[in-house]
């Protein structure tokens, strides 16, 4: 095979020694690349354009418009009727009458009477007699003080007080001699004052002497100075026996304080009640005013109740009025309304002037008498509350859930309706103001009356010409109804189905 002789070329290189670069494919490359990009863009345009020619001779396909939006509501009817409202509430039983008894006076207790918690002890009682007397029963004993010292003491002081009496009486005695005595001496100066007259008048005559007359001078002078001695000695007597009548009078008043020391010693019950705690032990020394029992009168227990502002008002213009405020309590609320659970009566007694800042509520406070319950209410039990709060004035305004309420807005279905009945009711806006919230419930006036329809439901979508089917039309009556512890009656239907449950 014939050999190929090849001839190497020669190669350039640089001045550093590497290979020259070829001088022309570098722009023929850019070149194509250029050309590349322009026929791209050029074939999108020519497509776009046919495209949207195609889409000119294309027809728009026919519409229809659709049907109109008929939203499906429900309504409330007002209507203007009696009601009665009640006011919820709840609260803890606190006693009426709870007092502390504590000693009087110190001493060691020596003994005590069934001093226990939860003994029930008799206070002081007054009966009449029936001859008219009043008489005076002292309460139960609960601890007896070690009486002695107070006893030594009125013995003590009985003593002092005899020895001033008999004080008294020896100068009452005194004086009365001393009195009787002057009385003597006054008659025997003047029968000596009349010798010495005469005696006198004799010597001027020429008859007598004039040592007689010295004489009975003398006598007169002796007698004389006798009867101002009896007169100052009876002056004397007399502020001794108020001095010591004064002296008496502290000492009845010392002996009168000491018998009362005597008395307390015998500590007894203040009221009528329930031992609910016990301070002391027998044998313990006591100090006047430590503690010994603590007594909770359970014939009336009271109940505070916080209730918001206006509901107080309603309260306060009731009792203002004359009006009793009765108040139903239970330990649950669903048996306010259940004859056959346990409950109480009370009444509204009192209501607090002030508000309670932290839960901005006043308080009224349910009184309860126990003596007149089937079962007496303890104190500390948790009750609801169930309160009367009188008729509500219908004739200002009109009663509507408070759900149907838009701001100061309401939507009423319209009464005109086309003559044919599948034309859809349409609803209109009504300005309404608010008188009264009741829960659940509000009284408004405005631009409402008896018998509207006024919508409950979607009004976040409702506006002025907006068309409803009405699925369902409730009362006053369904929404109390509808509520688990009712608070609104109406006296018409409480007649009517007394009358009804007495025919049957």
């Amino acid at each position: 095979m014939p050999e190929v002789q090849t001839h190497p070329q020669p190669v350039t290189t640089s001045s550093k020694g590497s290979p020259a670069p070829k001088s022309g494919k570098p722009n023929h490359m850019w070149r194509r690349a250029i050309i590349s990009v322009v026929c791209g863009a050029l074939v999108i345009f020519f497509a776009m354009n046919v495209f949207m020619a195609l889409a000119r001779l294309k027809s728009a396909p026919p519409r229809e418009d659709p049907p109109p939006v008929v939203l499906k509501v429900e309504t409330f009817e007002t209507e203007r009727t009696p009601v009665r409202r009640f006011l919820p509430g709840f609260g803890t039983v606190q006693p009426d009458t709870q007092v502390t008894i504590s000693a009087e006076v110190s001493g060691r207790i020596t003994e005590k009477s069934h001093l226990e918690v939860g003994v029930e002890v008799k206070g002081p009682t007054v009966e009449t007699l029936p001859d008219g007397r009043s008489h005076r029963t002292q309460g139960d004993v609960l601890v007896q003080i070690d009486n002695q010292v107070y006893q030594e003491r009125v013995a003590q002081t009985e003593a002092q007080l005899r020895v001033s009496h008999a004080r008294v009486n020896r100068l009452v005695q005194e004086k009365q001699l001393s009195e009787e005595l002057l009385a003597l001496q006054e008659r025997q100066l003047a029968l000596i004052r009349g010798e010495l007259e005469r005696a006198r008048e004799l010597l001027s005559r020429g008859a007598g002497s004039q040592a007689t007359v010295d004489q009975e001078e003398l006598d007169f002078a002796r007698q004389n100075e006798t009867v101002k001695r009896l007169r100052n000695t009876i002056d004397l007597i007399s502020p001794q026996i108020e001095e010591l009548s004064a002296q008496s009078s502290a000492q009845e008043s010392e002996l009168s304080l000491a018998r009362q020391d005597l008395e307390k010693a015998t500590v007894r019950a203040g009221i009528s009640g329930i031992i609910s705690e016990v301070h002391v032990e027998q044998g313990q020394y006591v100090r006047a005013g430590d503690p010994i029992v603590e007594l909770t009168s359970t014939d009336r227990v009271e109940v505070p109740i916080g209730l918001p502002l206006e509901d107080a008002i309603v309260l306060g213009k009731m009792l203002s009025q004359g009006q009793r405020a009765e108040a139903r309590l239970a330990t649950r609320e669903t048996d306010l309304l259940n004859p056959a659970r346990p409950s109480w009566s009370g009444y509204i007694s009192r209501i607090n002037p002030q508000a309670d800042e932290k839960t901005r509520t006043v308080q009224v406070f349910v009184e309860v008498d126990n003596r007149e319950q089937a079962t007496p209410l303890k104190p500390g039990v948790f009750v609801y509350a169930r309160i009367d709060g009188g008729n509500l004035d219908t004739e200002q305004g009109l009663l509507i859930p408070r759900e149907a309420i838009n701001g100061e807005t309401v939507f009423v279905v319209n009464s005109e309706r086309s003559t044919s009945d599948d034309t859809p009711l349409t609803v209109s806006p009504r300005k309404i103001r608010i008188l009264q919230k009741l829960q659940s419930f509000a009284l408004v006036d405005g631009e409402i009356s008896p018998g509207d329809q006024i919508v409950t439901s979607n009004l976040d979508i409702l506006s002025a010409g907006s068309l409803l089917e009405v699925r369902q039309v409730r009362t006053l009556q369904d929404e109390t109804a509808r509520l688990r512890i009712p608070y609104l009656e109406f006296p018409n239907s409480q007649a009517a189905a007394a009358e009804e449950s007495g025919q049957n």
